[in-house]
């Protein structure tokens, strides 16, 4: 073999080890981190028109890597929404029911609601947004909102998002719309519907 030709492959081969050290040395300084949701401490809180109230969580968890969220799925228990607005319970039961009836979530038929998470961006002061899946009913539409991650000192952490306008038609609930419907102003329904997570989370 020449010299210049065992040369150059012994540069290649050097330079080879070096490329599959610095890859190595960037799978190890990979950080991921699994959570799982504190479903006592988490809560959607809705609004719509003058009235609002909370749905809890029935499970879910997402990982950081690196900071970042790029996979988790939240579950939401839709059959056990409560408004928190009227104090007259007779008249509380009664909104609640209608909004767990066929005309708007339909609970009976899909008691859960999802939200899956496939990315994010966050800086280093915990700020940014969270892109995913919402499922109602059984539809399923891409939504994306700002959040803030907080870690606390007891290893949690809380995940807190700003407030997502979603339109209730775009999942398929038309009833009492003012779009869609031709009714007495009293007995109409925002198409808008005002949500926020407070997701608090433990660490696997």
């Amino acid at each position: 073999m020449k010299p210049v030709r065992a040369f150059s492959l012994l540069i290649a081969g050097f330079s080879a080890l070096i490329f599959a050290g610095s890859i190595a040395q960037t799978d190890n300084n990979t950080k991921i981190l699994r959570y799982q949701v504190d479903t006592q401490k988490s809560l959607l809180h809705w609004r719509c028109d003058q009235h609002y109230g909370t749905v809890p969580f029935e499970k879910g968890y997402f990982s950081l890597t690196n900071g970042q969220m790029e996979e988790g799925s939240f579950l939401l228990k839709m059959d056990s929404l409560k408004d928190a607005d009227i104090d007259y319970k007779l008249m509380r039961d009664v909104l609640e029911n209608i909004l767990r009836s066929k005309d708007f979530f339909n609970t009976a038929n899909y008691p859960f609601a999802s939200f899956e998470i496939y990315s994010s961006s966050f800086n280093h002061h915990g700020k940014g947004y969270i892109q995913g899946d919402l499922t109602l009913r059984d539809v399923t539409k891409c939504i994306s909102f700002g959040a803030a991650i907080t870690h606390n000192k007891g290893g949690n952490i809380h995940i807190q998002t700003d407030s997502i306008r979603i339109d209730r038609t775009n999942w398929g609930i038309f009833s009492l719309s003012p779009n869609h419907v031709h009714s007495e102003e009293s007995f109409i329904v925002s198409d808008t519907i005002v949500i926020s997570l407070s997701v608090v989370a433990d660490e696997e």
